[in-house]
């Protein structure tokens, strides 16, 4: 089926090509990373589309350097994993199936993808800080890429009419805190009414989201990822230390919780308010911030050193207020140096 599948990739990418959507210059192919060490001791990395001759004495890459994932992505392959399953429940391969199946679904998310690893490529070469920022995965910048890889998630523009329809909030009011948790709150004046809301906006969710990180299109890896640890005991606590880098920011997170939340606690309880700011409204505010921004408003964003202040993505994770100042999200996008390390 592994084997199936990529072919399946393979297929669909070359349509896109046929059609115009991607090109040599944009399409990311799956493949496998080699090394080949001169007589000199010089090493060349080459990148063969998975499946293709590899080439003589070239060794295999499983574990591959900031440097040469960057220079791969920038060349037009994705690296696939080893097929072998171990200590979890998926392959390697498996999950990467997931990030194809991601640039399958959105040619200009492909594209934008490649063009932000050349920009990073540029940027590792030409400033040292840059270069350094990405040999640690805890740092702003490293996040950034990571967000952009595994986590992010849009809402087509074919999705939008649906969510204005079930979000009753227009798509091109900018997204704020106080302004979300007093509409809610207004409706929990009618808890029926109110749960009748929440439930058909929660029941049409994976209608509306294009899952294109390979964390949140994987659906054996994000229910591992995202899903609320049933020990923690609370809606508002910590998470596991083997949960996503952004267990609490993803939009996948969000909605899980949320939709626990929606189950669990109902008018009568005493955290009934709290639940509606808490955990409500930071969702609704995703879902309303998220449609208003394209795939390269996320992914160019995120290769800068310093986010524009007047870019759509800064204005909706910064002055919203859905995300205060000690979430990952904010700190990896906004609050700050791109080289500093995030615990």
């Amino acid at each position: 089926p592994f084997y199936d599948s990529l072919t399946w990739v393979f297929r669909e990418l070359q349509k896109h090509i046929d059609s115009g959507r991607l090109d040599e210059d944009s399409v990311l192919w799956p493949g496998k990373a080699f090394a080949i060490q001169s007589t000199e001791g010089q090493v060349e990395y080459v990148f063969v589309p998975f499946g293709a001759e590899v080439p003589q004495h070239a060794t295999a890459l499983n574990l591959l350097t900031p440097e040469v994932f960057v220079s791969m992505l920038s060349n037009g392959y994705f690296p696939i994993g080893n097929a072998e399953r171990e200590h979890t429940n998926q392959t390697l391969a498996e999950h990467d199936l997931a990030h194809m199946a991601g640039f399958v679904s959105k040619p200009a998310y492909t594209k934008a993808v490649r063009q932000a690893f050349r920009i990073v490529g540029e940027k590792m070469r030409t400033n040292p800080r840059v270069y350094a920022a990405l040999q640690e995965f805890d740092s702003a910048y490293s996040l950034r890429l990571y967000y952009m890889i595994e986590v992010f998630t849009e809402i087509p523009p074919a999705s939008r009419d649906r969510l204005q329809e079930l979000i009753e909030i227009p798509l091109d009011q900018a997204p704020d805190k106080a302004a979300i948790d007093a509409f809610l709150l207004a409706k929990a004046a009618d808890p029926e009414e109110f749960y009748r809301y929440l439930a058909n906006l929660y029941w049409n969710y994976h209608h509306l989201v294009n899952p294109l990180g390979g964390e949140s299109r994987d659906v054996l890896n994000r229910k591992r990822k995202f899903q609320r640890d049933g020990s923690v005991g609370s809606f508002y606590d910590g998470v596991s230390k083997l949960s996503s880098k952004f267990a609490r920011n993803s939009m996948y997170s969000l909605f899980l919780n949320a939709r626990a939340m929606l189950e669990n606690v109902r008018s009568n309880h005493p955290e009934f308010e709290r639940s509606i700011t808490a955990v409500h409204t930071p969702f609704i505010g995703a879902l309303l911030g998220t449609s208003q921004l394209e795939v390269e408003d996320w992914v160019l964003a995120a290769v800068e050193e310093e986010l524009d202040p007047s870019s759509k993505l800064y204005r909706y994770i910064h002055n919203s207020n859905l995300w205060d100042q000690n979430h990952l999200l904010y700190r990896a996008y906004c609050g700050a140096e791109f080289d500093e390390i995030l615990d």
